[in-house]
């Protein structure tokens, strides 16, 4: 009998010792401990020995996460699987702080360690990597198959053809020479609802759109082949802006960045809430009667921005927080700083803050810095 229960002891211990042990706890974050994510991360780990449910505990403070329990509001879950899928996309430009606790057969919780991840600035438009032959680009670009223009895209592979990220890029030929039913132009479209960001481009604080292209020696680039970006939302509405910079640029063999404030196609009645459509032009869709040239452009890496700051010496003065625009963070900042000797809101540096300073800002209102 006196065996039985030194066994029993000896067992219990055991346990209690391995519950308690690095082997028990969870592992091998995803993403890595550190790292960054796509603001639609999806988070996977490595059980713990004996684990059979997990915790999920997520949110923007070390410590509120570290002392959390289910009863808080860093508590996502109880879940049997290895892996969590946030609800909704995550903030941009934040860093997050994770924690997943295991429970074993017996009812023993063991707390895990404390992760963190920092998400990325941008979401994903297209980033041309999900195509393969049995998904072909023209079948989401359109091309001159479907639109009666003279725009043939393609799939680009490294490390046959140029590419920005990844190892996929557009490989777009413009061919303005021949009048295409459509006129003398060349134009690919997609639907939002076959890309990744989907039809709301003010979601996540966005305000910019990206897109990367590299040129071919030789390309046509006169006013017949300027380059434009249109979009077009659910009720109809469409509008295009042309690229900013000489077309020459589209003859350079490197990759350039073309940038464009989201509020220019809010100015002419695009609304951003519901974007049911993306092309890329060469040529005036709008005037295609004049025949132009021939070219081959790459694209890839087409996303939509948060402001990404310019060094702060030529930010908004009124941007007291940083994050590149005047916003009510900013109001929030002044109404702290009222009437005292403020030291970020006194703008007029009269050693006060008061109305003249409110003056300032709001001629500020809403400035941004888009890009560096």
């Amino acid at each position: 009998m006196l065996g039985k229960l030194t066994l029993l002891v000896s067992v219990t211990l055991a346990l209690t010792t391995f519950s308690t042990s690095a082997q028990a706890k969870a592992s091998a974050p995803d993403p890595p401990d550190g790292g960054s994510a796509g603001a639609d991360v999806v988070l996977g780990w490595t059980a713990g020995a004996a684990a059979v449910s997990h915790d999920v505990y997520l949110g923007t403070d070390f410590d509120d996460v570290n002392s959390a329990t289910p009863a808080s509001p860093q508590w996502q879950c109880n879940i049997p699987n290895t892996s969590y899928n946030p609800p909704g996309l995550l903030a941009l430009s934040e860093t997050y702080y994770w924690r997943i606790d295991e429970h074993d057969a017996i009812g023993n919780v063991v707390k895990g360690d404390i992760w963190s991840f920092t998400t990325v600035n941008y979401l994903v438009v297209d980033d041309m990597e999900s195509y393969s032959p049995a998904n072909l680009i023209h079948l989401t670009w359109l091309d001159w198959r479907w639109n009666n223009t003279g725009a043939t895209v393609t799939l680009g592979i490294a490390p046959g053809s140029p590419v920005h990220g990844g190892t996929q890029s557009m490989i777009y030929s413009y061919n303005n020479s021949v009048n295409w039913v459509a006129g003398y132009y060349s134009e690919t479209e997609a639907d939002t609802a076959d890309l990744q960001a989907g039809s709301d481009w003010t979601t996540s604080g966005v305000r910019a759109l990206s897109l990367w292209f590299y040129g071919t020696v030789g390309n046509a680039a006169g006013p017949t082949e300027q380059m434009y970006m249109v979009l077009e939302d659910a009720f109809g509405s469409a509008a295009a802006i042309p690229y900013d910079g000489p077309m020459s640029d589209v003859a350079i063999p490197a990759w350039q960045e073309w940038n464009i404030v989201l509020q220019d196609f809010s100015n002419l009645n695009v609304n951003l809430v519901n974007v049911s459509k993306v092309y890329i032009d060469f040529g005036d869709r709008n005037n295609p009667t004049v025949p132009g040239g021939a070219g081959v452009v790459y694209f890839d890496d087409f996303r939509l921005y948060v402001p990404r700051c310019r060094p702060a010496i030529i930010k908004p003065p009124a941007d007291f927080n940083g994050d590149c625009i005047v916003y009510y963070e900013d109001l929030r900042i002044m109404a702290q700083e009222w009437l005292t000797p403020g030291i970020n809101a006194d703008l007029v540096n009269d050693g006060n803050v008061d109305f003249k300073d409110y003056a300032v800002m709001m001629n500020q209102w809403l400035d941004e810095l888009l890009w560096p």
